[in-house]
């Protein structure tokens, strides 16, 4: 992976967008790269999360089920990622995704420089973030034999 600008990068999911969704947020100055770009299409989640986090970069999702997937959260366990799981690309063209993105670039740099990874955010449509307690959630699974 190239070595990172003073910015933090936005890795965008392979669910969340394409080359013209990539473009409306490169324009507002925001560094962003598709998963498609770094890695094949079949790639699960957990294989690449690990390379996502000794990388710096913030991982853009708007797939809230990953925070009820045992492999995603072991795999996250063992990373060093921040990830965000932004609610409000679910449903939204390409253009308010961008937007969505580009509004919560400042929040997801500022609470990734003030949190030791791995962590997991989930950014409203309000703009409000919570942070996920995922290693609580994973113990839980965890007893219940997930």
């Amino acid at each position: 992976m190239p070595p990172e600008s003073s910015q933090p990068t936005v890795f965008i999911d392979r669910n969340s967008g394409g080359r013209s969704f990539k473009a409306l947020i490169e324009a507002a100055g925001v560094p962003v790269v598709l998963h498609d770009e770094r890695f094949p299409d079949k790639t699960e989640d957990h294989a690449w999360l690990a390379k996502l986090g000794t990388s710096g970069w913030l991982l853009v999702s708007g797939d809230d089920d990953t925070t009820r997937t045992p492999l995603f959260l072991h795999q996250l366990e063992a990373s060093r990622a921040h990830v965000f799981i932004l609610l409000g690309l679910n449903g939204a063209n390409r253009e308010a995704k961008a937007r969505c993105v580009v509004e919560a670039y400042s929040k997801m740099c500022e609470l990734a420089a003030g949190t030791e990874p791995p962590a997991i955010w989930r950014i409203g449509r309000d703009g409000v973030a919570r942070r996920f307690d995922f290693r609580r959630t994973l113990d839980a699974m965890r007893k219940r034999g997930r």
